[in-house]
């Protein structure tokens, strides 16, 4: 049987419509990691193309990288920048090194397949979004927690652009991932899927404010 007919009937939907099966429609709301993607029996896997199988490995050595372990909530400064400058700087390095070599297979399998684009699309928002949860986790010191706001502010507005490119990374992979998913009903778990987590993302201090611009009309007279 030739891979989109494997996946046709190990990723679909149950019936048509845009529900998503409980079996297969992921869990969009849990912390990024390849188990929270909707079900891709191995079964499914094994008709994977050859950059396929490659680009799930090498996304699957991105996610075991452990994360950092951040400093405590009551830390000073002086040990935040350290633990900055060292553990988190290193971490980051080797994340985005496996991040980008994953990447890069995953673009090509992408070329091979719809579904594979599909895939592709929601493991590199995934791959994007793990990276600025935690450079979003960057605690604040307690030397500055009793700061006029304007210095809180500008703390969160350091650690915020680290994190921003990755957010932003993460949402266009996931919006491309729904869209393509979209037109497809053996694919709306997938569309699903990568809509909720693309709305769940981490607004951006620009996205916060532009919400909260109000813009008043006024009739002619």
């Amino acid at each position: 049987m030739r891979m989109s007919s494997i996946l046709l009937l190990a990723l679909g939907c149950a019936s048509g419509g845009g529900t998503p099966d409980p079996a297969t429609a992921g869990a969009p709301d849990d912390p990024p990691s390849m188990e929270c993607l909707p079900g891709v029996p191995e079964s499914a896997r094994e008709d994977f193309s050859q950059s396929m199988t490659f680009a799930w490995r090498l996304s699957q050595d991105a996610f075991e990288l452990a994360d950092p372990v951040p400093p405590s909530s009551g830390s000073d400064t002086q040990t935040v920048q350290a633990w900055a400058e060292g553990p988190l700087h290193e971490w980051l390095h080797q994340k985005n090194r496996l991040v980008e070599a994953a990447r890069s297979e995953l673009n090509s399998a992408a070329e091979e397949s719809h579904d594979q684009r599909t895939i592709a699309g929601a493991l590199v928002g995934l791959l994007y979004e793990d990276v600025a949860l935690v450079l979003l986790a960057v605690p604040l010191p307690r030397d500055l927690a009793n700061e006029e706001p304007i210095v809180v502010e500008a703390f969160r507005d350091v650690v915020e652009s680290q994190a921003h490119p990755y957010i932003e990374h993460a949402k266009r992979a996931f919006r491309a991932c729904a869209a393509n998913a979209q037109p497809h009903a053996h694919l709306h778990s997938w569309a699903h899927f990568c809509s909720v987590r693309a709305a769940n993302l981490p607004l951006t201090r620009d996205e916060r404010e532009a919400e909260g611009t109000t813009v008043e009309v006024i009739a002619p007279e």
